[in-house]
């Protein structure tokens, strides 16, 4: 298969993917107990008012006929409007989830440079007490320990004791390094697990063997040799994590109030916001769909038997 025409027909499947998320969306959203007319209501509540709320919220049509409005305004454009402010979503919407993509790509860039270089190093000493170390303690623990357990950790470390660094809320530089770390630790400890088994799964190879033999130099062969080959089982596990940290990113910033996506949908669920939690499902979706898919190009890249072996 050609390198453009595998290219297309992979980025043609995210369709149907993209599709499925705003059934399930929609779906899981009104599963939700609580109506959300009784909830904007409050104390005004009489049957009355309640069946004006509930025909303006276009929830007395079957849910396949509020489904087929949906979708239809999301082709044209339009995201739907807030039940509770009465504002458009998809800029509300948006707006938090710059603040989220931030946050996580730092915290994937953390955990990804700190997970492979220590992965490497593990890999390289084989057997030592620095191998012990980083794989059976910093490796598990990283792997072990709940997000929001790290993230009250953090507060109480580098805000509360050591006055380093904000606890709570969004604005500047300052305010995105404790939720990145504690996000980063969540990813971390099975990226460096996972690129150590993948080098020696390489360095037993006949290849690897064989130039060691001829003498080359140990950092020629782990870039030349090793790490290239080693490369397609850390790009996966890293592409897998990125969607982890989004789904994270919900605990980790709503114990730090910061105002992104993940703290806005808590919300939105709180006062059965359908529109804004359709919404903020569909962005998070679109966003690790969009992961996934860079990950199956940089596969093609590194190692063209992907694409050819594409029937």
């Amino acid at each position: 298969m050609s390198f453009r025409r595998w290219y297309v027909r992979r980025t043609l499947q995210l369709i149907p993917t993209l599709f499925g998320i705003t059934i399930i969306s929609f779906v899981l959203v009104r599963l939700i107990p609580g109506d959300p007319a009784i909830i904007m209501l409050g104390h005004q509540y009489t049957p009355q008012l309640y069946q004006r709320a509930r025909m303006e919220l276009g929830l007395n049509y079957p849910i396949y006929v509020q489904y087929l409005f949906y979708l239809k305004l999301l082709i044209t454009g339009n995201w739907g409007t807030s039940f509770v402010n009465s504002a458009p979503v998809f800029p509300l919407v948006l707006g938090r989830f710059v603040n989220t993509l931030s946050l996580t790509i730092l915290a994937m860039l953390e955990a990804s440079v700190a997970g492979i270089a220590l992965g490497i190093i593990a890999a390289t000493h084989r057997g030592s007490k620095i191998d012990t170390m980083l794989t059976r303690y910093l490796g598990i623990a990283g792997m072990s320990f709940p997000v929001f357990w790290v993230a009250l950790l953090f507060i109480l470390a580098f805000s509360v004791d050591l006055r380093l660094f904000p606890a709570v809320g969004g604005g500047g530089i300052q305010f995105i390094i404790l939720p990145s770390l504690s996000l980063a630790v969540f990813a971390f400890g099975l990226i460096s697990r996972v690129t150590r088994s993948s080098l020696l799964d390489v360095m037993s190879e006949d290849y690897a063997i064989t130039a060691k033999a001829k003498g080359l130099k140990r950092g020629r062969i782990l870039l030349n040799h090793v790490l290239r080959n080693a490369w397609i089982s850390i790009i996966t596990i890293t592409g897998l994590q990125f969607g982890a940290l989004v789904g994270g990113a919900v605990i980790t910033e709503t114990v730090f109030a910061y105002p992104g996506l993940g703290l806005l949908l808590v919300t939105a669920v709180e006062r059965r916001d359908y529109p804004v939690i359709q919404a903020s499902i569909l962005v998070a979706g679109i966003a690790i769909a969009l992961t996934n898919l860079l990950v199956d190009y940089l596969y093609a890249y590194v190692d063209p038997r992907v694409r050819y072996g594409s029937t």
